[in-house]
């Protein structure tokens, strides 16, 4: 039961170690941070939320939470400049991918997320190549049931 509480603490000291002058674009630290220590964390299909049918909100187990966690936690904070949020059609790692999803935090806060080569790439932080296969891995099952339009 405690081990439950202690990845967010983790993530959260982690996140805290993120210099606070870096110029992050539209994703803060703090947000990040917020996301990633939700509650409950479901991966929809990338669009905003009040327009996502519930049928397309696939939560994240409890038993896969706390991996998702670790996972996202290995990461450090990327800049996206803000032109990348408001026009998608360049994708922000000069990727053509239309493999696109959303990982939703209970408290509204959500981080963009790409499949590319059986990798998930998140927009806002950079992840080495395992740890991207090992997200792939282990979201691949709530991918699937997206809407086709979004990653698979």
């Amino acid at each position: 039961m405690k081990s439950a509480h202690l990845v967010p603490t983790i993530a959260a000291l982690v996140l805290t170690l993120i210099p606070a002058c870096r110029q992050t674009g539209a994703v803060s630290a703090e947000m990040l941070r917020e996301t990633i220590c939700a509650q409950n964390i479901a991966v929809t299909p990338h669009q905003p939320e009040w327009v996502t049918d519930t049928k397309d909100t696939h939560p994240v187990s409890d038993a896969d939470l706390p991996r998702l966690r670790n996972l996202l936690t290995r990461g450090t904070l990327r800049f996206i400049p803000d032109h990348y949020y408001r026009d998608e059609a360049e994708g922000n790692r000069d990727d053509t991918t239309a493999e696109l999803f959303y990982l939703y935090g209970d408290n509204s806060q959500c981080l963009g997320g790409r499949v590319i080569n059986e990798q998930v790439y998140m927009d806002d932080l950079e992840l080495d190549e395992e740890t991207r296969r090992e997200l792939y891995t282990l979201l691949q099952p709530y991918l699937q049931k997206l809407p086709r339009e979004s990653a698979q």
